[in-house]
């Protein structure tokens, strides 16, 4: 990214693109705060519809740095942004359907990670959902876990909660996805041993 000179880029899209991707990359590389926020308002800034998913991802973003530096509520902000809206965005072409499940996945673990969890399991659905009619897997496994995390959480019957496990482990193997497999069989054992 760093490679692509954004003074020579004159589409529009192609300009939004580039700042949601190095800004999303900059949230997990743990860049500076600032430099985060500057990439993000240049989408926020630009003068088209200012419900496109762009914008959308741009407040995601933000709101999933505010959550990496502890500040709940200004989180909460950007992330109340778009769940007003993200339900209403239509899902037209393919990259619409990446776009839309990183942005309901991540709303959904936020709010997950500040115990609002029914409005953590509506999204993760919704991600289920989306994944299912698009024929897609790769939020599955872990919209899947989020909401078992959930269900143990809430307290749920054991044998609810070792059943979305058991998705979630099916899923991540679709995905071969280790990482996630190894953390679902430390979750079964731990729930199957009563917490």
């Amino acid at each position: 990214m760093e490679t692509i000179d954004i003074c020579k880029i004159e589409d529009n899209d192609i300009l939004l693109r580039y700042h949601y991707l190095t800004g999303f990359l900059m949230v997990f590389q743990h860049a500076k705060i600032t430099d985060i926020l500057f990439n993000f308002d240049q989408i926020l800034l630009d003068n088209g519809e200012t419900e496109d998913i762009y914008h959308l991802l741009a407040y995601t973003g933000i709101g999933m740095v505010f959550a990496r530096e502890n500040d709940v509520e200004k989180a909460e902000f950007y992330f109340n942004k778009v769940l007003e809206k993200i339900y209403r965005y239509p899902i037209k072409k393919v990259e619409d359907t990446w776009r839309v499940l990183n942005i309901v996945y991540q709303c959904g673990e936020f709010y997950a990670s500040i115990h609002e969890l029914e409005a953590s399991n509506v999204l993760l659905n919704y991600a289920i959902k989306i994944c299912s009619d698009n024929h897609v897997t790769y939020y599955l496994a872990r919209a899947a876990a989020q909401l078992a995390q959930n269900a143990i959480e809430e307290k749920k019957d054991k044998n609810d909660i070792l059943e979305l496990i058991y998705d979630a482990r099916a899923y991540a193997k679709i995905n071969r996805n280790e990482i996630k497999l190894k953390e679902l069989k430390q979750l079964e054992i731990a729930v199957k041993k009563g917490l």
